[in-house]
């Protein structure tokens, strides 16, 4: 497990996010979004999960297994603007690096965007750094599994 910073910042907005696929780099190496996966909480029903895949996964597919992990995070289930910081309390938000087997690398640089919302889908954007090797920016519209 490895922390990208001790302490969020508040100084990013959503003006900070590019319109555009999210992109970037996972690990140190170019990583582009080919499946997104966003679906309600297990054990919350006011919080979403989302899974971003630089490789294709089956549609809702919220336990794909690909070669070179993904980048996940949950965020509540409305629209708003989610500064990312590691705290003890509510307003903890982070994102995850991920790489099997087990290698976690924790986004506490950046903010996530929640542009609108429904019962079936959802558009937002993220922008998340860790590291020089660990960073994503881009906007996403997506279905909400069931």
């Amino acid at each position: 497990l490895a922390l990208g910073a001790c302490g969020g910042s508040d100084s990013y907005s959503a003006s900070d996010i590019i319109d555009q696929t999210v992109q970037g780099h996972h690990h140190g190496q170019a990583f582009t979004a080919q499946s997104i996966v966003v679906s309600e909480d297990a054990f919350d029903a006011n919080e979403l999960s989302v899974k971003i895949y630089g490789e294709a996964t089956a549609p809702c597919d919220d336990f794909a297994s690909t070669a070179d992990g993904h980048i996940m995070f949950s965020v509540p289930r409305a629209v708003g603007e989610y500064p990312l910081k590691l705290t003890f309390g509510a307003d903890n938000q982070t994102v995850t690096f991920y790489v099997p087997p087990g290698s976690n690398t924790i986004a506490t640089e950046g903010i996530i965007v929640i542009e609108s919302i429904d019962g079936t889908e959802i558009t937002m954007g993220v922008l998340a750094k860790a590291g020089s090797g660990n960073s994503i920016n881009g906007k996403f519209t997506t279905q909400i599994c069931p």
